[in-house]
């Protein structure tokens, strides 16, 4: 029998921790899902319009998850077709905001898990998720200048911890920021896609030095019986663990890695007994840190 916390210890957790369920709604009015964060450890959010969360529908929409891997979302009848794909156009290019060479999207609210960001912070997820709407939906010129901000350090406005040898995507852009796992996998398998479509050498030898990153960096997220979501020690619960194996097996098809392979099969292994043990890692993390438990009761 699998060991999952009961919905009842999940709402006593939230609770405890003034913490509310994200709802996602569409919102008939604008055309787009709306995401109603509540409170996040006491801090209200409220209802926003996220970038991300209407990428997402638009590539769940076009079943785009063979190049971006899974998407978690639920069902929304009214998030489907050539109405709603109109009016995510119109949100997702209503919303961007231009710099040098490069465009991009960022939050106006905090995120209470990751206390670094500042506000207004930016995610390479974000970008990574628009820049392919925006490339299905016609607006190549568009989607081009989002994809580049993957290849802009933080430091100059864009999404990405660099230096000579070393290119990460950060889901959280900061200082000091939590290097997020399923965060970089999705960059690299949409980021290998528009290397596919484009004769750019930029975006291909960002795509290698972030790729030679990734696979270096894969041993700092194994906790021996399971994996880390982030770099701050969060532990990735049962459904990010099969991201992290299903994100890594779509790059491996792409570009074929023994070593890469290596990591898949030892983590493909954990999934036997990762149910059991998710109690475990729960109370391992809860006290040293309050992401471990925003992920976990949010998974």
């Amino acid at each position: 029998m699998q060991l999952n916390l009961s919905e009842k210890a999940k709402k006593t957790l939230f609770h405890a921790w003034r913490t509310d369920p994200i709802k996602v709604e569409f919102d008939k009015g604008r055309g787009v899902p709306v995401v109603d964060y509540g409170l996040r450890y006491g801090i209200r959010i409220g209802q926003r319009i996220n970038p991300l969360t209407i990428a997402l529908f638009v590539c769940k929409d076009l079943h785009l998850e063979h190049i971006t891997g899974s998407i978690f979302l639920r069902d929304l009848s009214e998030a489907r077709g050539t109405e709603f794909l109109n009016e995510a156009a119109v949100w997702l290019r209503r919303l961007e905001k231009q710099s040098d060479g490069f465009s991009f999207w960022e939050y106006d609210f905090p995120w209470p898990a990751y206390p670094n960001l500042t506000l207004p912070w930016k995610s390479a997820l974000t970008e990574a998720f628009g820049a392919l709407a925006l490339l299905q939906l016609g607006y190549q010129k568009e989607a081009l200048k989002h994809i580049r901000s993957l290849l802009v350090p933080f430091d100059h406005g864009g999404v990405s911890l660099q230096d000579r040898n070393s290119l990460w995507f950060l889901e959280y852009a900061c200082q000091n920021p939590p290097l997020v796992l399923n965060g970089m996998l999705h960059c690299l398998n949409i980021l290998h896609e528009f290397t596919r479509r484009f004769d750019d050498k930029e975006l291909k030898d960002a795509f290698e030095l972030a790729y030679r990153t990734m696979v270096r960096g894969l041993r700092q997220f194994d906790a021996g019986f399971y994996t880390l979501y982030d770099s701050y020690g969060n532990p990735a619960d049962l459904k990010y663990h099969r991201l992290h194996v299903e994100l890594l097996k779509l790059i491996d098809e792409k570009r074929p890695d023994f070593e890469v392979r290596v990591w898949v099969s030892r983590w493909d292994r954990f999934l036997k007994t990762y149910p059991y043990f998710q109690p475990i890692i729960l109370t391992k993390h809860l006290i040293q840190s309050r992401g471990a438990l925003f992920r976990f009761i949010n998974g």
